[in-house]
């Protein structure tokens, strides 16, 4: 009833054509959230609801009357809004402008029968200060709770982050760690072979693994030593020549002078290959 008594006192008009309005704002509202511009969407939900229930109120037949003042009520409807999607303080210019409207409203505007009967009986204050303090309590509020949420999301924020550095420094220790032990175990293969071929086992090999992070200064070292491993057969075997030529020669001497085959052992060098031929 009451419902269809708020609509039945309307100037049909002008309610058509807020109508209308309202309708092409919230096209236009979908439109520029589809947009991403979530600002003057936001602006524009504002002022449909605030619009909305101004132009309702500012087009009742006869005056506003008692049975229209619950649409104050409902403009707390932009407040939350404001405070939701806008900058929290945002609700209190919009508190600002629906208690402004109202006060108006009240004062200035066209009143039915009912609600100058009511103003005398109950007296301006009355009638003024119940809309008024619900928009300063509904702004009050949620403006705390608001603020008390954005603080509550920023310490978890931090909490979060804190969490992530936390790990990230421990990751950083273990990997830290990790390389350490896989850079002393690489400079043990190198000790240790270092000290095998000090010892003369000039097969030593450091070891290319997985973990031996200096493997390419392993490969190098074991390049050198193989390198060092053919000089020093090749200077072993040129001493064998050194110390068998001597009895060589005195072979090939005693078998110019008795003209027989000379008789010489082999050496375990290249010169077998000559020592071969004239044992023939």
């Amino acid at each position: 009833m009451t419902a269809m008594g708020m609509t039945a006192n309307l100037n049909v008009p002008v309610f058509v054509i807020s109508t209308i309005a309202i309708v092409v704002l919230v096209g236009a509202t979908i439109w520029l959230l589809r947009r991403g511009d979530v600002t003057m969407a936001t602006l524009l939900m504002l002022l449909i609801i605030d619009g909305g229930n101004a132009v309702t109120a500012l087009s009742v037949k006869g005056g506003l009357g008692l049975i229209n003042l619950p649409l104050f009520d409902m403009m707390i409807a932009s407040e939350l809004i404001a405070v939701s999607l806008l900058n929290p303080a945002s609700v209190f210019l919009v508190c600002l402008f629906n208690c402004s409207f109202m006060i108006l409203d009240i004062v200035f505007g066209a009143r039915a029968a009912d609600l100058n009967h009511y103003l005398a009986m109950s007296g301006w204050g009355v009638v003024i200060s119940r809309p008024v303090l619900l928009q300063i309590a509904v702004a009050l509020g949620t403006y705390q709770w608001v603020q008390s949420a954005n603080k509550a999301l920023k310490r978890a924020t931090k909490a979060e982050r804190l969490a992530a550095m936390e790990h990230e420094i421990a990751e950083y220790e273990r990997n830290n760690a990790m390389q350490k032990r896989q850079l002393e175990q690489s400079i043990k293969y190198l000790v240790d072979t270092q000290r095998q071929v000090a010892n003369g086992d000039f097969t030593a090999r450091v070891p290319i693994t997985q973990d031996n992070v200096l493997w390419p200064v392993a490969i190098s070292f074991n390049n050198l030593l193989t390198r060092f491993q053919r000089y020093q057969r090749e200077a072993n075997e040129l001493e064998r020549i050194r110390e068998n030529m001597p009895l060589i020669i005195q072979a090939i001497r005693e078998a110019k002078m008795t003209g027989r085959v000379p008789r010489v052992g082999r050496t375990g060098t290249v010169v077998d290959a000559i020592l071969i031929e004239l044992n023939k």
